[in-house]
């Protein structure tokens, strides 16, 4: 199942969280274009902030599909890591299942993820009783950019597949 970041018919809602909400002063907005979603923003780590992300909503549920073993994200990046979080509705504290991929400035990359590749993690830290990844349960998908990278950053999500 390909999902579009820019079709209201994958992704209806969006919601954008920077380390405002603990003090930090970065920024970030998405643009949607016929290629995708652009993301971007500044990083700050002023006020011991850093990080900033997006997360999307899925309109149709997946627990109906045939069973998701793997991920395969495209995006034309800025040079930057990333990370690409996941959540269930069994992660109720803000937890999310995290996968760090790295970019090249200016060019179109596939990233491919198994369920082995996802950690869990919670501000920056390990979740180690948390269930164990089920893709056909995730019902959004985020992008985060942290690891004291400040600066600007603009990345372009084109498509993710959920694969069986």
């Amino acid at each position: 199942m390909q999902l579009q970041f820019n079709q209201t018919e994958h992704f209806n809602e969006w919601k954008i969280s920077n380390d405002g909400v603990m003090g930090g002063l970065s920024q970030s907005r998405q643009t949607v274009t016929d290629k995708g979603v652009i993301y971007q923003g500044e990083v700050s780590l002023a006020n011991n902030g850093g990080f900033a992300s997006i997360e999307y909503l899925l309109t149709q549920k997946l627990n109906n599909t045939p069973p998701l073993s793997s991920i395969t994200l495209i995006v034309t990046g800025d040079g930057n890591r990333y990370q690409l979080r996941l959540k269930t509705p069994w992660l109720n504290y803000g937890e999310a299942y995290i996968a760090e991929f790295d970019t090249q400035a200016g060019i179109e990359t596939q990233h491919d993820f198994t369920i082995n590749d996802f950690r869990v993690g919670f501000r920056g830290r390990d979740v180690y009783n948390a269930p164990k990844l089920n893709i056909n349960q995730v019902d959004r998908i985020g992008i985060l950019i942290a690891n004291k990278q400040q600066g600007d950053f603009t990345i372009l999500l084109q498509s993710i597949t959920l694969n069986e």
